[in-house]
């Protein structure tokens, strides 16, 4: 009697649990959809990683501090004569401070900075169209050299800058529209930094590099060598240099440039004039096998002697009978 009694017990058990098992997955399956919907989505690793780490060193540094050009833009400059013309506005003329012997540095269709300038010659009032244009009249600085075939533009010289922000032109990205910017390098304050992309208010453009105007309260740290590995609040490694810039202008650039090519042309020219008159004295002095003037010039005749074809002159003969003229 009594195992029977705990065969029962131990049925009754069983079926209790199995029956509290079915009843707490039936209660799970009904709880668990309002479960997710109260508790926050789970941020995806991407949402506070960055895709890859990013290993590369950065270099930064805060803009440089130097000299730059103040300049008057041709759009267009029209070539005749060995000569550039270009037609403006007095009243521009006049606020831009535009004189006779101004340098003009010239630019081919993709804006790259030639190796040759120009030089205002006269200022026309009396060759505009109306009373209120002007013509200005240009020619080149060097002789010899005439890109003329090259040139899509202009900038007159009038002036100079200093104490102007400077930065590489290899250190500025585009927007989707065009317009710069520039990867700054925000310090965590932890010693490391991050990468944040704003934009960039370009002044101007000068060779190499560009002027830059004010910009807002930032790191004032700049990254120089920006590449495609770059991610907004990324965390960088960095080494820390100091962009100098260019020491002088670009027209100084120009102008040394121009001198090297003035002495290679005036060298060959020099060259040409010696050939010349080495070949000149071919015949006169000797010639170039070393052979005397003299035994040149009568070996010369006796070729041309035995190459000529014999010339027979008969004698006067008269006929008998006859008169003679």
């Amino acid at each position: 009697m009594a195992k029977a009694q705990r065969i029962l017990s131990g049925t009754l058990i069983l079926l209790i649990v199995v029956c509290l098992g079915f009843a707490a997955g039936f209660y799970a399956s009904r709880i668990t959809p309002q479960d997710k919907a109260s508790q926050p989505a789970a941020t995806s690793p991407s949402a506070i990683e960055h895709s890859q780490p990013n290993e590369r060193i950065y270099r930064i540094s805060p803009p440089s501090i130097g000299n730059g050009l103040i300049t008057y833009a041709l759009p267009a400059l029209t070539f005749k004569d060995g000569l550039y013309f270009q037609k403006m506005s007095k009243k521009d003329a006049d606020s831009a401070d535009l004189k006779k012997g101004q340098s003009i540095l010239l630019y081919d269709k993709d804006g790259k900075l030639l190796d040759a300038m120009a030089e205002i010659t006269a200022l026309g009032e009396n060759f505009g169209d109306t009373d209120e244009q002007i013509t200005l009249i240009a020619n080149f600085t060097q002789p010899g050299i005439t890109p003329e075939f090259m040139v899509s533009r202009g900038e007159i010289i009038t002036g100079k800058e200093q104490d102007l922000s400077r930065l590489p032109q290899a250190a500025i990205v585009k927007d989707s529209n065009g317009a710069p910017q520039i990867w700054e390098a925000h310090e965590d304050g932890s010693g490391k930094y991050q990468a944040k992309l704003v934009p960039l208010p370009v002044v101007r453009t000068e060779g190499d590099f560009v002027v830059i105007g004010m910009m807002p309260a930032s790191s004032n740290l700049f990254i120089l060598n920006p590449d495609k590995h770059l991610e907004e609040g990324q965390t960088i490694q960095t080494e820390k240099i100091l962009y100098a810039g260019p020491g002088l202008t670009i027209d100084y650039g120009v102008k040394n440039r121009l001198d090297e090519i003035t002495q290679a042309y005036s060298k060959m020219a020099s060259v040409n004039r010696e050939r010349q008159r080495k070949l000149s004295r071919v015949g006169t002095k000797g010639g170039s096998c070393g052979i005397p003037a003299g035994s040149a010039q009568r070996f010369i005749d006796t070729i041309k002697m035995r190459s000529s074809p014999p010339v027979f002159n008969p004698p006067n003969m008269s006929i008998p009978g006859s008169k003679q003229p």
